[in-house]
Parts: C-alpha cells; structure tokens; sequence
C-alpha cells in the first residue's frame, strides 16, 4: 500500500512548489502538454491537479515536472520538487501495484489483447482464456513498451517523411497546373486570334469569288441577251422565204432554212443550260450525325459505286472543316443524297486520291482513298445508311515529303480480293498490296514510261496506265517482266483530248478524256478486252460551259457507267 507520510509530504511539497509560480507561469506549463484540459481559471494547483489526473505525476513519479520546471527556468520551483526527489525517492523502489477487482492480489499480468492488467485470479476466473487472449507476466512489458515505442517512433518519422512528400508533391502539382492553366490561357488566346483571321480571310475569299461569279453570269446574260436579239432577227428573215411558192429554186433556200432553225433551237437549248447551271460554292448539311459543320466548302474528288443503286461521293473539305466529306447519293436522283459522313483528317497538305472501283471483301464493298502515305478503307454498316468504321493503314515505303499519286482496287466481280494497287511521287514504280498494308510486289516502269503517273487501272496482269501529257493510255503486261503489250488510242475531231481517269469494267476499259479550251469537250470512249492498239467507241460525250460543268470521275454498276462532274451531277451511260 502506499505510504501516507510520503503522500503527506508530497502534497506539502507541491503547495510548496504553488507558491513559487504565478498564473503566468502555470499557463507555460499547461501549454507544454496541449491535451491537458483548459480550466477556466489556470492555476499552478489546477495543472498538478490534471497532471496526476492523468497519472504524469505521482509521489514516486515527479521526474516530468522537474524537468518542465527547469526547462522554464523557474529555479525555487525546481529546487523545492528536486529537494524532495533526493530526499524521499532516491534508492526507492516503488510498491507493487495492488489488483484493482481483487486488493489482497497483486498485478502480475498484462493482456494484450484487452489493453488491461490483471492478478492470476483475474486472468484465470474473470479474464478470457489465455488462448484467446495474448496475455504476458510484467517483466515483459517494458521490452514491449522499448518495442512499441521504438515502433511508433519509427511509424511517426515515416508519417513525417509522407506528408513532407505529399507536401512538396501539392506544391509540384500547383506549379504545373498553374504553367497548365497559363498555357491554357495563351493557347485560347493565339487560337482565337489565328481563327479570326481564318474568318476573315475565308470571308476575303467567298467575296471575291462571288463577284468573279456574278461578273460571269452577268455576262454570259448580256451574251445571251444579244444572242437571242440575234436569233429573233434570224427568224424574221426566215419566215419570208418559207412562205413563198414552192419552186425548185426556192427549195435550197429552205433546207437552209430548217437548218438555221435547228441551230436557233440548239443554241437556245445551250442558253437554258447556261441559266439552269447550279451555282454550288457551298455544301450544306441538312441532316448530320453530331460530326458535321453547318456549312461547308466542297472539292469533289471523284465517286464509286458501293451498292447496286448508291454511289460514293468523295469531297476534300479539309482547308475548311479539317475533314473529307463522304456522300451518299441515288445513282437515279443525285440531288437527293441518302447520308453524309465526316471524317477527320491530319494531313492537310498532301491532295487527296480516291479509287473508281470499289474495294470487295467480307461480302461488302469498301470505299478506298489515299493522302500522303497513308491509304484509308470505308466500311457501310449492315443497314447501309451510314459508315460502320473508317481504318487506315500506313505505307512505309512512301518516303517522307512524298505522296500517293493514284490508288485503285483490284476489280473483283464479287469475289472477295483486299489487293489494291499505289503510284507515289518519288519514282515510276506501281506498287500492290493487301489492305493490311503489306507489299505483294512492285513493278517497275522506268524502262517504258519517263512521265509522271496520275491514274492507273487493272486487270490480273494487264496494267494501264495513264501519264501526264501523253495522249494514249499505256498497256503493261506484268505477268513475267514487266513490258509495254499496247495503247489505248482515241481519234476524235477535237484536238488536245487527252486522258484522265480510267476503270476496268470487267470486260472493257472505260477511258475519260477532255480537254482544254473555253469550252472544254470531254469523251468517255470504251475498248475491248486485250487488243493492242486499240481505236475506242465513244459511248458518251458532251461540252463543259465552265469549271463546275467538268467532269470528275468516271465508275461503273451493272452494265451502267456513270460520269461524275464537278458541280456533283450525274450522267448516266450504257454498256460499258
């Protein structure tokens, strides 16, 4: 039991000790410890009070006070608790500490597990078993509490290192989203200036072109003002001569006459195409997918057939949208279009290149297009009103600074084939390949043509070609080493005809050719199958009045062949 004299002079000695310290004073003692309780009136009485209330000072445990007191130089206060701890407690050894449910035992055990202590009656009657608890003897606990402690030293230094971690990785963060947010910034800034000059100068440009647009109609109206003025009078003229008698001598003069009447109603028939022309400077989208802009400016490119009443527009909108545009229209009503699709594009420099014959595998047919050195497949879904995918796939062989020049499918009269066929910038070599981009094999052209490709077209081994400037398609047989096997010629009346696009039809080639002039005539002439030197038949022609009347492209479906011009109409053709 504890002795009541030391208890005593304890208590004398820390009245003692009160009256060395002010309020003051015992304020900087309860601020050492923040967790002691903060009574309304702060005394020295009032912190020794909290201090044994929880258990850091004691009659034998006066050692923290001590050491507070010399740390706040409060030296009678500490030469009066020093006095008393040389006094009473030096060579003390403290009594055992008396079991709390049970007074005549003493405290011989401590569980782990319970956080408390008990004597032998405890932890054989009233405790848990010891084979559910973790229960140790004494002597063992301060080894625990050296490794606990040291445990939680080593937990608080690592908590330490965390949140210095933390802190500092707060502090880079800041850093970064503060440089984000500035660039962030400058970027909206830059961008914005950059897309009101692009507006202004897109808007610079549609001004100009609609008063180079209006100037020509304006004058191709006067033209036909005065033209029709002309014809009136031409009329008049002739109505005298063909009222008169019916004399041999007169007869000449009628046939002369019908046939001034026949150019009057041609030339009339010209003047109404020239009013009917569509002016069509801007695509705009009516229907859209979420992808499209509300307007656009077009560049038609060409066009394939994709199912048996559907054809493929392929337009470059990439300097206003940053996309290509693809249309898909009734090959019997081409102002109707069924759906549009944008697809985004990156390059914006290299010209864009498309294939007249559709790509056919997995029982569909794909649209095949190309820029710079990468070749793109369009797949439909299964419904046909809409793009299931767009895939890409990169030629290596396409050296940097250089780009496809042509592209065309493999004609595959329904039978599944993903070889198609490139031309490149850089020599005269035609390339095939796979649509998963790998080589099948290269023909080599130098040695038979020095100008350069701009559209081929084939069949098996049969190859042809067209060059810029000359005025014959070329035939390249490639089934052993690659040779010249013949031409395709045209004789027409119209001089500087030469070729532009060409198609394997899968019994015929089908040739376009135009020219130029103020009016510009075009022809399409088909040739049979595997003759040299052939000499085409012209199974379709016409005039074009201005740059939205040429013709673009040419494909096929079934035995029709349809021309695509310009302004996006559509002629349709037989028995190609």
């Amino acid at each position: 039991m504890t002795s009541i004299s030391l208890k005593s002079r304890f208590r004398l000695t820390l009245l003692n000790v009160s009256k060395h310290l002010t309020d003051d004073d015992a304020r900087k003692l309860l601020a050492l410890t923040p967790d002691l309780t903060l009574y309304t009136k702060t005394n020295a009485r009032n912190v020794f009070d909290a201090l044994q209330d929880r258990k850091l000072l004691s009659e034998y445990h006066v050692e923290l006070l001590i050491s507070w007191l010399d740390k706040l130089q409060l030296s009678e206060a500490f030469k009066c608790l020093k006095s008393y701890q040389c006094e009473h407690l030096t060579g003390h050894v403290e009594s055992p500490e008396s079991c709390r449910f049970h007074e005549d035992q003493i405290v011989k055990y401590l569980c782990e597990s319970c956080n408390i202590t008990g004597c032998p009656e405890c932890i054989v009657s009233d405790h848990n078993k010891p084979s559910v608890c973790n229960v140790i003897p004494p002597p063992s606990i301060p080894d625990k509490i050296k490794k606990a402690k040291a445990k939680l030293d080593e937990e608080i230094t690592s908590a330490r290192k965390s949140i210095t971690a933390v802190e500092k990785l707060l502090q880079e963060k800041e850093c970064l989203f503060n440089e984000y947010h500035k660039g962030v910034e400058s970027k909206i800034h830059n961008d914005s200036i950059s897309l009101n000059k692009l507006i202004d100068c897109r808007k610079e440009q549609l001004l100009q072109q609609l008063d180079v647009t209006e100037k020509y109609y304006h004058t191709q109206m006067i033209k036909a003002k005065e033209d029709i003025h002309d014809l009136s009078k031409d009329l008049k003229d002739l109505i005298p001569k063909a009222t008169r008698d019916d004399t041999l001598n007169e007869l000449y003069n009628i046939e002369k006459g019908l046939e001034a009447v026949q150019n009057i109603r041609y030339r009339q028939r010209y003047h109404k195409k020239i009013f009917k022309m569509p002016v069509d400077f801007f695509y705009t989208t009516n229907s859209n997918n979420g992808r499209f802009s509300t307007l656009t400016s077009s560049t038609l490119i060409g066009s394939a057939a994709i199912l048996q009443h559907s054809l493929m527009h392929l337009y470059d909108e990439r300097h206003s949208s940053g996309c290509v545009l693809l249309v898909s229209c009734d090959q019997k009503n081409h102002t109707e279009g069924n759906w549009e699709y944008l697809e985004k594009i990156d390059n914006h420099n290299d010209p864009v290149v498309m294939s007249n014959i559709a790509l056919y595998y997995s029982k569909k047919n794909h649209l095949l297009f190309a820029i710079g050195g990468k070749v793109f497949t369009v797949e439909q879904n299964k419904q046909y009103d809409s793009i299931e995918s767009v895939s890409s796939v990169v030629i290596n062989e396409v050296k940097e600074g250089s780009w496809i020049t042509s592209i065309t499918a493999h004609h595959s009269n329904n039978d599944s084939n993903k070889e198609f066929i490139i031309t490149t910038t850089f020599d005269h070599k035609i390339r095939e390949y796979n649509i998963s981009g790998s080589a099948l094999r290269v023909i080599d052209t130098e040695h038979i043509i020095s100008n350069p490709i701009i559209k081929v077209a084939y069949c098996k081994n049969v190859i042809a070609i067209i060059c810029k400037g000359i005025s014959d398609v070329i035939l390249i047989d490639t089934e052993d080493k690659p040779k010249q096997s013949g031409v395709l010629s045209l004789r027409s009346s119209v001089p500087g005809l030469l070729p532009m696009n060409i198609i394997w039809t899968g019994n015929k080639w089908a040739v376009l050719y135009f020219g130029d002039g103020a009016d510009i005539t075009w022809k399409i002439a088909s040739y049979a199958k595997f003759v040299t030197d052939m000499l085409g038949v012209v199974c379709a022609e016409g005039v074009a009045a201005n740059e939205s009347d040429i013709p673009v492209s040419i494909c096929r479906s079934g035995y029709d062949g349809y021309v695509t011009f310009a302004n996006s109409s559509v002629r349709k053709y037989l028995h190609i």
